[in-house]
């Protein structure tokens, strides 16, 4: 398969950016800890894995986007982004997965991502930006159970497949809240919520 191999690269001092690769379908950069500054993942059109699994740090954003052919895109090791977490028109991501992700000092968006099913950050506790969910055709689960507190407005809209919004810990909003167009949604609990400082909208 073609595969890019930088499988000893341990840190990057500014940015990684991954971009415009036609033919590449695997990267492997499974050393490297940490990144000084943002990481852009765009317009891999044939990339099915990315190898990122001993990343624990980045010092500005991840942005990822136009990648039709990856299935999965799961940072276990990824504690904290300095920046804005975003994903944005990526048509074959299906299942999002942020398994010690704690602390995203920017905002976290996901917007035209038309097979994403899955957002899994259980262990966030700190956003200090927005939470923006939009137009998100296929996502069904949004697992945000140790959120605590959003810095700016949670705008969660046109997602129309959403079943499952778990913000069990959420206390407090420092903008709006708005969750519309979930229409496949039963239940939402927010049985912490003590304070949304902005409008309430649902």
């Amino acid at each position: 398969s073609n595969t890019i191999d930088l499988s000893s690269v341990a840190s990057v001092g500014e940015g990684v950016n991954i971009h415009d690769n036609y033919d590449t379908e695997g990267i492997d950069m499974s050393s490297m800890t940490s990144v000084g500054g943002n990481v852009n993942i765009t317009n891999n059109v044939d990339l099915e894995e990315l190898r990122i699994s001993a990343l624990e740090t980045v010092d500005g954003q991840l942005y990822v986007s136009s990648n039709n052919n990856m299935p999965v895109f799961s940072v276990p090791n990824l504690g904290l982004i300095e920046g804005n977490l975003q994903f944005y028109s990526n048509n074959g991501i299906e299942e999002i997965h942020f398994d010690s992700l704690d602390t995203v000092e920017g905002q976290l968006q996901l917007e035209y991502n038309n097979s994403i099913e899955t957002l899994s950050l259980p262990v966030l506790t700190e956003l200090d930006g927005r939470l923006y969910l939009y137009g998100n055709n296929s996502l069904s689960s949004i697992e945000l159970s140790s959120l605590v507190e959003i810095g700016s407005d949670m705008e969660i809209r046109s997602n129309s497949q959403l079943e499952v919004l778990n913000l069990d810990k959420m206390q407090v909003v420092n903008g709006s809240f708005q969750v519309q167009n979930a229409h496949q949604m039963n239940t939402l609990d927010l049985p912490e919520l003590l304070e949304v400082n902005g409008s309430f909208n649902l």
